[in-house]
Parts: C-alpha cells; structure tokens; sequence
C-alpha cells in the first residue's frame, strides 16, 4: 500500500509538472452522445475544466442495448481506456461506475464519477485513493411538493419510470421500494415500466383511474414487444400529447413544447461543472483521496410557457420569479 501511495504521489505530482500541456481526459459516458443528459455535463467538463486539454469519449450505450449487452460494452470501455493511457477518468453515471470501478480502483489513474444515484460502495471502489466524484439525488418528494402547488387539489399523483438501473435506484431511496406511499397527504403510485405499450396504457387510463397528474422520471429504456428499443423523443413526445392530466417532470430534459408542463428539476450542466471544479483541484495537486464526494444541486424550477397555458395552470408567484421559462 505505502509503494502504491509513493507511485500514486509520483503521478500527481507528473499531472502537476505538465499541466502547461494539455491533459488527456477520457469521459466514459454510460449512455450515448445523442442524450441530453449526457450532451449537459459533457458541456460543463469543457467549459469549466481550467485550461486547454484532450477529451476523448466512450459511449457504453447503456439507455438502448440490452442488459445481455451491458458487460461486453463494458468490456470494450476497459480496453479503449487501456490503449488511450489517458490522464484523468470521468465515469459519467451509474453503469459506468458499478462495471469499471472496481478495475479502475486497482490503477493510478485519477477517477472522478457524476450522476451516481446509487452508494459508490457499492460498486466496489470503498477503498479506492483514486476515485471521487458527485452524487445525484432525483428531488422526487420535493417535486411531488412543487406539482402540488401548482395542479391545484392534486391528491393522487401517478410517476412514471422505465426499470432502468437509475431508475431502480431513486425508488428504492426516496420510497424503500414501495410502490405507494403518501407525501404530504398525497397519495403517490410509482410505476417501473419496461415495454412501450404497458407505458402507454398507463398514460391512457391514468384519469379513469382517479390520479390528478403524472409525473415522468426516466423514459429512457422502453421497448416494443420484438424487445426493439424505442427512441426517448418518440416516448415523450407520445405522453404529452396523450395524456389528459397535468404532466410534470424530474429532469429538464423532459420540459418544454410537447413535453411536460415543469416541476423542480435536475440538470446535468451542474453536476459536469461540479465535476470539472473536482477535475481542477487534481490537476493542481490534490489527490482524489483528498476530496469528499459532493452532491451537485438542490434542483432548478423550469416551465414551459406554452404547457402551462395547455393546461391552464397557474404557477405561484414565489415559484415563478425563481423559475427558468422556456416555450
């Protein structure tokens, strides 16, 4: 251990001495370049990183293969990063942190994670000196909350998931798994759905069963009955359009024209800068063993003008002028 610390002292100090030239930065993305989650933080990364750099990019594509599909991509991760020898890793959420860092934990190699949901123990990195990073905590109650405040006498409020990995991760830490439960009165039913045409018979018959709005998390992993996969903007796109009842959303992604009306939101831009802020305190000679994980934001308000006027809701004055409005 006191020899790979010495050696792990001899890289940062490597990092240091060349941080005139560029540093070579490989983003494992868990998703693909196509995501909006994704396109955010790798924003952020290459606006707020200080200096000029190298990035490189994997995508392990983890929204749309199937599960059967999740190790070989990991796989090739693994390899790309071996022949790339890059400087600093970004494990960009879950999948790419529970399939690489237990491998990466065993290198010199400085590792900063976003968006993770889950405990990073989990995925075997507990005693890792060279990983650290920021958390993401879906604000699902608080939403709840900012729903209610907005579709006025809302009591029942039904919240759509795909059952993907993130999305099995926030139900079990907001609602120990159950899938009712009451927030502040409310009565709230979640929903893990992983085929389109369940998804859609959810929308429909939502209203006839008595909920008063729907919330939508995560969309991402839906597939027909061929076990094709089904494009996110087609599976958004559809809900709104669809749906009888106020629809609200937990990531800004979901917001705007033909989208969900708003809510209190995540966005990926904060949790890429509060990486790159961890990012340059490496570079100038901390270790990532040094630095506590963080959490990113406390969530932003964000609406969309013309599906609040849809449905004819009215956004509290104190919520509305801390909002960010979007057509």
């Amino acid at each position: 251990m006191r020899s790979r610390y010495r050696a792990f002292i001899f890289m940062i100090c490597g990092l240091i001495c060349c941080h005139a030239q560029p540093a070579h930065i490989l983003v494992i993305e868990s998703y693909h370049a196509q995501y909006p989650w994704d396109m955010g933080y790798k924003k952020a990364l290459q606006e707020h990183i200080a200096g000029e750099h190298q990035f490189s990019f994997f995508e392990m594509d983890t929204k749309r293969v199937t599960r059967a599909q999740y190790l070989y991509r990991a796989e090739l991760a693994w390899t790309h990063y071996q022949d790339l020898k890059p400087d600093i890793v970004v494990l960009g959420d879950d999948n790419a942190l529970k399939y690489l860092g237990g491998r990466l934990a065993q290198t010199l190699t400085p590792v900063v994670y976003l968006g993770i949901n889950n405990n990073p123990r989990n995925y075997g990195i507990a005693n890792a000196d060279n990983i650290t990073g920021v958390l993401e905590r879906p604000l699902i109650k608080r939403s709840i909350m900012t729903a209610a405040a907005i579709a006025k006498d809302m009591k029942r409020v039904l919240i759509l998931f795909d059952s993907g990995n993130t999305a099995q991760i926030a139900l079990a830490n907001e609602f120990a798994n159950q899938k009712t439960s009451t927030v502040s009165n409310i009565q709230v039913e979640t929903k893990l759905i992983g085929n389109y045409a369940l998804w859609k018979n959810q929308v429909l018959s939502a209203k006839s069963k008595d909920f008063d709005a729907i919330i939508i998390g995560l969309y991402h992993t839906l597939r027909d009955e061929k076990d094709q996969h089904i494009a996110a903007e087609q599976v958004l796109s559809w809900t709104s359009k669809n749906t009888s009842l106020p629809l609200f959303g937990l990531w800004d992604f979901a917001i705007g024209q033909n989208k969900a009306c708003g809510g209190l939101v995540l966005q990926s831009y904060q949790q890429g800068a509060a990486a790159a802020n961890i990012i340059n305190r490496i570079l100038q000679g901390e270790s990532p063993q040094q630095i506590r994980p963080t959490t990113a934001t406390n969530g932003t308000y964000l609406f969309s003008r013309s599906e609040i006027e849809r449905f004819r809701l009215l956004v509290p004055e104190q919520i509305a002028l801390s909002a960010k409005w979007i057509d």
